[in-house]
């Protein structure tokens, strides 16, 4: 039963839904598709083959072990850009800074945000910092989309396991609320804020009340959606 559910999930998803967006709309191929589409294709083959493997018409426990050892190997990318980080850096700036640059590649570089953002800027690159006289900023990158409007973005290279309490929001809330002055000297504020962190655990109830009926709306990319992100991290 639920190996049906996967797979007719699959079909549904593959044939109907791509094929109905192709034909509203054309949909860009990025070759950063290419390792999702050949894990897919292993797993599927070995799904196929399975049946004739151990017990005949069964998935066995040492299928199941296989299948989560492949999905570990193809999950292990960024944890190891990451670990490699926490390993080299000589501080926990140099850390961030450099998380930071990884975090701007990969708006970059990534489908989803590459289709709606014209530039992304390490906070010391915007053009228009200045206009924010802010001490303790709390924005590291600032993102342009192709209507010309602003993202405010934060990045953590937290610990998988931390908790993010209120008092590390509470800088970036102050900040990406000010208004800025754009090339044309026109009053500008961000119009969304956006926060990258490394852990599984999110936002502890305090942040979370933090962030609830926030006007500029903030919206989280964890370490699931980073994982999951079409890009080869290494």
């Amino acid at each position: 039963m639920q190996s049906g559910n996967i797979l007719g999930s699959n079909i549904f998803n593959i044939l109907l839904i791509l094929g109905v967006s192709a034909i509203i709309a054309p949909i860009t191929y990025s070759v950063s598709y290419n390792n999702q589409i050949l894990v897919l294709i292993i797993a599927t083959v070995l799904l196929a083959l399975f049946p004739f493997i151990g017990e005949r018409n069964k998935m066995t426990r040492a299928n199941g072990i296989a299948y989560l050892i492949i999905y570990a190997i193809y999950m292990a990318g960024l944890l190891k850009v990451l670990k490699k980080y926490r390993e080299e850096s000589f501080s926990e700036r140099d850390k961030g800074e450099r998380f930071e640059r990884l975090m701007q590649a990969y708006l970059q570089t990534d489908p989803l945000y590459k289709s709606q953002l014209c530039h992304v800027w390490m906070w010391n690159e915007f053009p228009f910092k200045d206009s924010i006289s802010l001490v303790d900023v709390g924005i590291d990158l600032v993102a342009q989309t192709f209507e010309g409007e602003y993202w405010a973005i934060q990045c953590k290279c937290y610990k998988i396991g931390t908790v993010i309490d209120k008092p590390e929001v509470d800088s970036f809330l102050t900040t990406s609320s000010q208004a800025f002055a754009d090339d044309k000297g026109n009053k500008t504020f961000f119009s969304v804020r956006l926060w990258i962190d490394t852990t599984e655990k999110g936002f502890n109830k305090n942040a979370e009340n933090a962030i609830k009926g926030q006007q500029i709306p903030v919206s989280r990319i964890g370490l699931k959606d980073l994982l999951e992100a079409e890009l080869d991290w290494e």
